[in-house]
């Protein structure tokens, strides 16, 4: 077990760890606010088909940093802004209940998932933490965060398990999904966040091997077309979180 400077160790990790999200989730917040003025420029020029093509490509080109850019920008000068971020309904759904929603996919457009396997709580509560800065950067954005169930365009931010999730369906069967989505309809793309603990020689403890059993075969599945998950434009991220087994200099 490490001493003093494990535990420091992994205080800077996880502060590291929640920073990094927070710029996911900053990232995330702008791809609203932008598509959300892409939307509203649409419905007034929605007789120029081909401005709106060229406008809608720019929007998806812009880099990370760029989205990061902009809602900082909009926040310092919101009285001059043209960019008029309608109410938003996000619906909450932390509550780690086992029983999953059927129209609630991870592949789904406007929804943002944070998925973890804990053994100590650590990851649980890391994940907890995340979701937080999740709702806290939409909000900054200007998105209304609520409970409102019934509105279907909402954004739904939520915390499940790994292990309850069938990754083979989630993963292969989520066309439906997308049949709906068309350019310029206001939606952010799917959004999957992966806390991850690591064990014995780095590997995942038994609840998160469906994950990585699931990846496996899909990847090496002859009848699974390569880079199929494109067409969902699916962003995700994976934290590991280490073990504090590990000694001070490998423990993070």
């Amino acid at each position: 077990m490490p001493g003093g400077g494990g535990r420091a160790s992994k205080a800077t990790a996880t502060a590291t760890t929640i920073a990094a999200a927070a710029l996911l989730c900053a990232t995330v917040a702008g791809g609203i606010v932008l598509y959300k003025k892409h939307s509203i420029k649409s419905d007034k020029d929605k007789n120029n088909t081909e401005d709106n093509k060229t406008e809608n490509v720019k929007s998806r080109s812009i880099t990370a940093e760029e989205y990061v850019s902009k809602v900082i920008a909009n926040e310092k000068d919101s009285s001059s802004s043209s960019i008029n971020v309608q109410s938003i309904s996000i619906k909450e759904n932390n509550d780690d209940s086992s029983q999953q929603p059927d129209d609630c996919r991870i592949l789904k457009p406007n929804t943002i998932t944070v998925t973890y396997t804990s053994t100590t709580g650590t990851c649980k509560s890391l994940a907890a933490k995340i979701v937080d800065e999740i709702k806290s950067s939409l909000s900054s954005a200007g998105v209304l965060l609520n409970n409102d169930d019934d509105n279907n365009d909402g954004i739904v931010v939520r915390m499940r398990q790994v292990a309850e999730f069938d990754w083979w369906d989630e993963l292969l069967n989520f066309a439906e999904e997308n049949d709906n989505k068309k350019d310029g309809d206001g939606k952010i793309p799917p959004v999957v966040l992966f806390i991850l603990p690591t064990w014995t020689n780095g590997t995942l403890p038994p609840e998160g091997e469906i994950l990585l059993s699931s990846l496996e075969e899909i990847s090496t599945d002859w009848r699974v077309a390569p880079n199929h998950l494109a067409p969902s434009d699916v962003r995700h991220s994976i934290f590991g979180v280490g073990s504090t087994a590990y000694d001070a200099s490998t423990f993070c």
